[in-house]
This record gives C-alpha cells, structure tokens and sequence, in this order.
C-alpha cells in the first residue's frame, strides 16, 4: 500500500511502501517503474521495481513474467547478477528490492565515453561469467542486452531483468521474447532453437557494441537481411574471431559461454569449465529431506507440501528440482554470511525499539494454504506482505496513523503447519486477529 503522506529525507520527498522509503524514478519498463529505495532506518540505498499486477494480467506472458521476477531471479547467487533482497506484494503491485547499481547501465555508460580496452575485458569475462551460470543450470535469460548490464559503483557488472528467462532442461525453446536488435536470427525466425546459443548470439551483439558503441544491426525485424556484410574495422584483431563466431549465422559455430571464457584475450586462469546442465543436482533423497526448503518453496509455489515432494522425485529435469537446488544454495548461504544487506529489525517509525512477543498455532492444513489465507485477510485491507522466499518475511498493515509490522514463520508438520507470528506489544493484536481469522477458515 503506497502511503500519500510524505517523509522528507534531505531536498527530496519520499513515499512510504511496505518496508521502505521510495524516492525518485530511475528506470522504467514496460510493466514495471524502478525507483530508489531505502530500508527504513537504513542509510544504504537499494533499488526496487514496482510491477503493475493489473498490466499483467492483461500480458499474455503475464504469468512467466510474474513467476521469473518473483521466484526464479530471487534466487539467483552469482557475483555478476543482480541480488534480490525480498518480493512483496499489495492489491495492485509486486514489489521487487534489489541492488542499486550506482553507475547505471551499460548502454548509459557507452553513450557518454568509450569503453577502454582492459575494462572492456573485465566486462566480458564477468558477463560471460554470468551466462556459464546460467546455461550451466539450464537458464536461458532471452533479454541480454545492454540496458539489462548494470554497473555498481566498484565497475563490476550485473546482469538484471529476468522476466523473460526460460528454462531449456532437454528440449528447444520457442516463442522468441526479447528485444529484435539482440535476439538471434532462429529466435526471431524459427518455430524451435537452443536457447543456450541464441543467448550466446545476444552477448555478441553486447562485444561488438562495447567497441563500436553501435548495433551491428538495426532496424531488425522478422524476415531480416542478415546477409548484410557487419563493420568489424574498429573491433580489435584479439577479440575480432571470437565476435564474428558469436555472430555467425549458424548457431553451431557459436562457442558456448563456457568455451568463449576460455579465449585467449579473454581466458581467466582460474576458470573451470561449465557445460549447459552440468550444475544441476538431482539426488532425490537428499532433496526431499530438506524440509525447511521445502515446506519455504511449497508456499512460494502454491503447491502442497506432499504434492511438491513427490515432484522432485521424479527424474525428468523439472524446474521444481532448479527450484529446489537454488533455494537450498541461497538458504544455506544466507544462514551462513547473511548476504542479505540489512536483518529484519521490526520497529516502530515513530519510536524506540520494543520487545517482541511470538504467538504460535498449529492448523489442520498445508503451510501453502494458510500463506494464501493470510494474502487474502491482509491485502484487501490496504496490506502488504513478503513472499515467504525472503529471508525474514513481514506482513506489513496500515490501520489509521498506525503501521503495524509482523514477522512471519510458516511450516509443514506432515498433515498440518503451525504458523509463528512475531511482534511487538502495538501490533500484537493484529497477530490475534490473524489467528483468529484462520481459526474461522481451517478449524471448522
């Protein structure tokens, strides 16, 4: 729920959202506004996207959009692709915190100078370095190009905007998505391709634009010419073979990210090679006896807990099994450094810190269920809520002047979940009336 009542922080205004102070736009997109963000009570800046659930739903790609930006790119643990600290919701929006990339992007970057040739390196190997973790857990992005390069402050690249990712496993993709100028000519042309190579397509079209600071091609559309000859005159003989196989015709010749890391302008001595698929994990046994990820991604999901089990048993390549792994890579890292910028701290805008009180109940149903049955109490009370794949999940409730914030911990126990609520003596009443709207709905 956006609060209209201003919080002044320096000369600019900000709006209260969820957790956070929201200021100025600084990127737009064709669902979604990007604004800089501050958590409260906190200095660091961080980014977020606010989608429109409205414009959506009236997407025919909707659906993926929401499950890619919600689910699939929080998950995400490479050093070269954006981090995403939590995805909450209201009636009308998804909010996506991540990162703020302090430089901009990379298209931004090449139109204000010329890149120099050893960060042109860096830049190459670190995007490459993404794209090898990607396909290597069977990820295509399907929208590389140079808006979606981010750069921090240090120089170092993120690779951002997965709303379009698809997951390959052992079959082609279908239905190209991404912007015509970067997208391969069998994505644009072909009823099937491998997504793996037509994202390598799109890193090329990123090299010869980070030396040319132009497109090799424009205007593109379906049925292109792309037998017109490219300018390779200004691209350095050193990195001239590896762009012009990126660019070949023929997705065969194109080397995988894994093989292109491996080029000697390029090569990192460091680099093992990973093939497309080869990070994927499918031990089953010890997928399913993580319950505490498994009751967490059952509830981002929407599927019951049994009924998520027994998918992952299977031992066709799932996104469930994806799913899985990366959520047990990003919960184990988390417990472990805290990657996360900032820990929940509940407070009271207003006042000091107080002490905060838990209430536990246990409900003759899965985890999945009461999550849902929570959405529905808070949301269409101007609410908002966290998705349970957030490190600390909160349910944030505006009522009058008062901002209440709780704390969420839902899991499985076979049949049935216990829900834990945390919060301090204000919004401790608003826990009960959860629980007792709960009660109304599970123990009939």
């Amino acid at each position: 729920m956006i609060q209209h009542n201003n919080v002044k922080g320096g000369s600019q205004s900000y709006i209260r959202i969820h957790n956070y102070l929201i200021g100025q736009q600084i990127g737009k997109g064709s669902f979604a506004s990007i604004r800089i963000a501050y958590q409260m009570n906190n200095k660091n800046p961080l980014a977020i996207k606010i989608l429109s659930k409205k414009q959506l739903l009236e997407c025919s790609k909707g659906e993926t959009i929401v499950f890619n930006e919600t689910i699939l790119a929080p998950l995400l643990d490479h050093p070269n692709i954006i981090e995403i600290f939590e995805i909450a919701e209201s009636s009308g929006q998804i909010f996506q915190v991540m990162r703020y990339a302090e430089n901009g992007d990379m298209l931004q970057y090449l139109r204000k100078k010329p890149i120099t040739l050893e960060y042109a390196v860096i830049v190459m190997d670190q995007l490459l370095s993404a794209v090898e973790y990607l396909h290597s857990l069977g990820i295509c992005n399907r929208d590389i190009k140079l808006e979606n390069i981010l750069i921090t402050k240090q120089g170092n690249i993120k690779l951002c905007d997965f709303g379009i990712a698809a997951f390959q496993g052992d079959l082609l993709l279908n239905n190209n998505c991404g912007s015509f100028e970067y997208s391969a000519p069998e994505a644009i042309n072909s009823k099937a391709y491998c997504g793996f190579k037509a994202d390598m397509w799109s890193v090329g079209v990123v090299f010869y634009s980070l030396f040319t600071r132009k497109l090799p091609f424009s205007n593109v559309d379906r049925g292109f010419d792309y037998s017109v000859p490219i300018d390779y005159s200004t691209i350095p003989n050193d990195f001239k073979p590896l762009i012009q196989s990126l660019l070949s015709i023929d997705p065969n010749n194109r080397p995988l990210a894994t093989d292109a890391r491996s080029y000697p302008a390029i090569r990192n001595s460091t680099h093992e090679k990973k093939p497309p698929l080869s990070a994927l994990f499918f031990d089953s046994q010890i997928l399913i006896s993580q319950t505490k990820v498994l009751t967490k991604l059952s509830q981002v999901l929407n599927v019951p807990y049994t009924d998520l089990a027994n998918r992952l048993k299977s031992e066709s390549l799932k996104k469930e099994r994806l799913l899985f792994q990366l959520f047990n890579g990003r919960m184990e890292k988390d417990t472990q450094t805290s990657m996360f910028p900032f820990r929940r701290n509940i407070h009271i805008a207003s006042g000091p810190q107080r002490p905060m009180i838990s209430n536990k109940h246990d409900f003759p149903t899965h985890s999945c269920a009461i999550l849902g049955a929570i959405k529905k109490f808070v949301i269409p009370q101007k609410g908002t809520i966290s998705s349970a794949i957030t490190l600390e999940p909160i349910i944030v409730f505006h009522e009058g002047d008062n901002e209440h914030e709780i704390i969420y911990d839902c899991f499985d126990n076979g049949s049935n979940s216990s829900l834990v609520l945390f919060a301090d003596e204000i919004s401790e009443p608003l826990s009960h009336r959860i629980f007792d709207h709960l009660a109304s709905q599970f123990h009939k």
